[in-house]
């Protein structure tokens, strides 16, 4: 099946979004970038852009995204703090692909991001019927989850793979603010 590069936008685009509002909207927050740290009301972490082919966008009830227009694909940053103190984090690791049909976890384990253990996941699937390939982390630190996660269509996912995996690794809580 081939989809046009407006209707590939429209899909990742969707894609984003529901990723971003899979938190309540009550978590929604306003976040600032500068100077490589992300700032939110509950917390501050580094994190780099991806690089000059990825473009900054905006989103409401996420952190911070980045689309890069040549493979249709996103990178989005989040964080939610003190709303899911009890959760076990491959929970909310989960909680990332709701949404997703025919979901086929091709990978799911423990590894470090900052220092700590964090859920990594891969995941296939289709979204209104276009199939989509998602990785993400997932770090739970001092009371707040961290969700840093990439989608692209299937067949463009490998060649972002390390713009996304390099933003994982220089990824680094700050702090808490309050």
């Amino acid at each position: 099946m081939s989809y046009g590069v407006s209707r590939w936008a429209a899909k990742m685009r969707h894609i984003l979004l529901l990723a971003a509002l899979a938190l309540p909207a009550a978590c929604a927050t306003l976040a600032s970038y500068k100077d490589g740290v992300v700032e939110t009301k509950h917390t501050r972490y580094r994190v780099e852009a991806p690089g000059k082919a990825w473009e900054r966008i905006g989103v409401r009830n996420g952190d911070l995204a980045f689309w890069r227009d040549d493979l249709h694909a996103f990178i989005l940053l989040n964080s939610t703090c003190d709303e899911y103190r009890d959760a076990p984090v491959e929970s909310l690791a989960n909680h990332l692909f709701i949404g997703i049909e025919n979901k086929n976890f091709v990978e799911q384990k423990e590894t470090p991001l900052d220092g700590r253990n964090a859920v990594y996941s891969v995941v296939e699937g289709e979204l209104d019927g276009a199939p989509v390939k998602v990785a993400a982390y997932t770090l739970v630190r001092d009371y707040c989850t961290y969700d840093l996660s990439f989608s692209a269509p299937p067949e463009r996912f490998e060649a972002g793979m390390p713009d996304f995996e390099r933003v994982a690794a220089r990824f680094h809580v700050v702090g808490r603010r309050d």
